[in-house]
Order: structure tokens, then C-alpha cells, then sequence
């Protein structure tokens, strides 16, 4: 770390971001009082929000309650408990958001060191990495199952392209003799998925910032739109899954999840509280997560991603 000018402090600063998102991922939560979230055991609580340079009763609250502003004249300020799940949520989205500030901060300090040891303008160079764990299919599947399934489909299809497509023609073209390989063609698929207006994921993105929006609301429209593709479907007994036929099998996919991971974004009280840390580089990292992306959805952004990829 230390050749790309990363400090000695540096390190300790990165080193303990990580750790204290190890710990969030440790806080657990059960009804409390009025179905309230209750943490089970404050321990990593405690060492999470010291690591953040918080204080423990108010990271405490920051995870349990979420401030309400009323639509009256008085724009009064509420604190609205939320359920064991919901709690849940805000503490990965708060994980998430430290784990992806601290790898946006190393890429800028890897970019930052490499303009200055190139006279040569870089900028337009990139290193683009594909992390993904394969096709995945659970007794329960959502929404990560489904972007990973997703870019599965995609490389799929770029298989189908440059080794069968192509490279068969390019034998044809040489006079190879060759007896034609067939493959399934995943296209429709595809379009099903990313196609605008009426694609799967225009169609969550859409419910994701219209009033009033529901997963319900969702799933019905994903049922109009998609009903007579031959690769979409409905589950036969549970009303709350929808299925999509993939090269590599059928996946159903439950919807409960699908908007909220899609949104993922920090409530704005957890950021003014990290403003207040007294460890500065969490400060800094969840400042920046509320830059020009953040009001972009995971989908936008995966599929965006994705598409530079291929």
C-alpha cells in the first residue's frame, strides 16, 4: 500500500472501516416492545460505533428509529420505530455504504498515483472486473440472486456471439469444413430483463420512484407486461414469486425486497450523523457516497456496468 502512497495512517483508517463493518454485520435484531427492533446483544454494537468514531446510544438509536417530518404547517419531527427487518436494512445499507467508500477511496488513491508517474493521459484508460460467483438459484431467491443471474444471461449471450456465432462464420468464410453447432439464443430473455419502457428493471425502477409505490403494484405490472413471454412466468402457489426462464434453468424469484435493495440508499440521519464523527475518513467516505450517483438505483448502475463490461 505504502508504494501507491497510501500512509501508514492511512492503512489504520481502512483497516478499521473494515473492521467495523465485520461488526455491523454482527448486530442482530428481535421485536421488541410494540414490535419495535431490539438490538440482541450491544457488544458489536458498541465496537462498531467506536470504530466510527460514534457514540453507542446514538448509533444505537440511528438503526432503530427513523426520523418522520409531518405534512402540516408546524413540519413537526417525528421518531417512527422501525420492525427487526427494516432495522436490519438500514444496518446493511450503512455497511454497504462504508465497504463501497472505502474501495472508491483506494481507486482514487491507485488512479491519483498513476497519473503521476505517466506523463501520458490516462484518463481514458480503465481496468473493468467482473465479480461474480456464478449462476445461483436458493430455495429462496431475490433481488442479488437476480442481478447475478442477470449478468450471467449477458455473458451468455457474448458466449453465443464471439465463440459460436462468429467464430462458425468466420470457418464458412474460410471454406472450413464444419458441421453447424446450434445454441439456444437467449435475446428474448435479455429484452425481458433490460428493455425499455416495459423491462423488468424499468419496470422497478419506475415503482421505485412513483407515489405510493408497492412491490404488489410491481408484480402486477411485471404479470401485464410479461405474462405471454415465453420466458417469464407465474408461480403456480405462491403469489408472491414471479419466475424467469434463464439459459441455465428456471429461477422463481420472490419479490418482498426487490425496491428497497433496489433504492439502497443511506437514510439522510445516518449521513448527517456520520458528519459528526470523530474519526474523519468516515466522515469523508460517507460524504462522498452522497455525490452524483447517489440517487442512481443498484439496477441503473449494474446494468450500466455491466453493459461496459461486455
Amino acid at each position: 500500500m505504502e508504494i501507491i502512497g497510501i500512509t501508514s495512517e492511512d492503512q489504520k483508517n481502512i483497516f478499521g472501516s473494515l473492521m467495523a463493518v465485520l461488526c455491523l454485520g454482527n448486530i442482530k435484531f428481535v421485536e421488541g416492545e410494540k414490535g419495535a427492533a431490539k438490538v440482541v446483544d450491544k457488544t458489536w454494537l458498541d465496537m462498531a460505533a467506536r470504530l466510527m468514531g460514534l457514540r453507542p446510544e446514538h448509533l444505537d438509536t440511528d438503526l432503530r428509529l427513523k426520523p418522520f417530518q409531518s405534512k402540516s404547517l408546524r413540519r413537526s419531527v417525528y421518531q417512527i420505530n422501525l420492525k427487526p427487518n427494516e432495522a436490519a436494512d438500514t444496518k446493511d445499507a450503512l455497511a454497504k455504504a462504508i465497504y463501497k467508500g472505502v474501495f472508491s477511496w483506494i481507486l482514487n488513491r491507485i488512479n491519483a498515483c498513476l497519473s503521476q508517474q505517466n506523463e501520458v493521459d490516462t484518463s481514458h484508460l480503465s481496468i473493468g472486473v467482473l465479480d461474480i460467483f456464478g449462476f445461483e438459484i436458493f430455495e429462496k431467491n431475490s433481488f442479488e440472486q437476480f442481478c447475478i443471474n442477470y449478468a450471467n444471461e449477458k455473458l451468455q449471450q457474448e458466449f453465443n456471439k464471439d465463440v459460436l456465432l462468429l467464430e462458425q462464420q468466420e470457418y464458412m468464410s474460410e471454406g472450413i469444413e464444419w458441421n453447424q453447432m446450434g445454441f439456444k439464443d437467449n435475446r428474448q430473455c435479455l429484452e425481458m430483463i433490460e428493455v425499455r419502457p416495459a423491462g423488468i428493471l424499468s419496470l422497478l425502477d419506475e415503482e421505485c420512484v412513483v407515489p405510493n409505490g408497492s412491490e404488489d403494484k410491481l408484480l402486477q405490472k411485471l404479470y401485464t407486461s410479461h405474462t405471454p413471454n415465453p420466458f417469464f412466468g407465474k408461480h403456480k402457489l405462491q403469489n408472491e414469486k414471479f419466475i424467469v426462464r434463464h439459459f441455465a434453468g428456471d429461477v422463481a424469484y420472490t419479490i418482498a425486497g426487490f425496491m428497497e435493495k433496489n433504492k439502497d440508499t443511506l437514510h439522510p440521519h445516518l449521513i448527517d450523523r456520520a458528519m459528526m464523527s470523530t474519526n474523519t475518513f468516515i466522515s469523508e467516505i460517507l460524504g462522498d457516497s452522497q455525490g452524483k450517483n447517489s440517487k442512481v438505483t443498484v439496477s441503473a448502475q449494474f446494468k450500466f456496468q455491466l453493459g461496459k463490461l461486455t
